[in-house]
């Protein structure tokens, strides 16, 4: 009986904790022109933080001749840092 009981109360809470985030106003990230704005209402970096910078859609330039390295030579090169950089795209 006691379990039944708790049962109603954690799905009551959750149900209505659930009511209150449908609630929040949405937040949107312009994208560029012709593209959907992102929606950054739930996220975990501040607004302050997030910048754009990529290439316009299909202008990232190819890779003319690359250079090849064994395993051993590429230990060689900087580590890279860790970063909070979360590529955005819109589905």
């Amino acid at each position: 009986m006691k379990t039944s009981l708790w049962v109603v109360v954690i799905c009551s809470v959750m149900s209505l904790s659930g009511f209150v985030v449908s609630l929040q106003q949405k937040q949107y990230l312009e994208a560029g022109p012709g593209q959907r704005p992102f929606d950054v209402t739930k996220r975990s970096v501040p607004l302050e933080e997030i910048r754009g910078g990529s290439p316009p859609k299909d202008r990232i330039p190819a890779l003319d001749n690359p250079r090849f390295v064994t395993a051993k030579e590429a230990e060689r090169f900087p580590q890279p840092r860790r970063s909070r950089l979360i590529p955005l795209c819109n589905p």
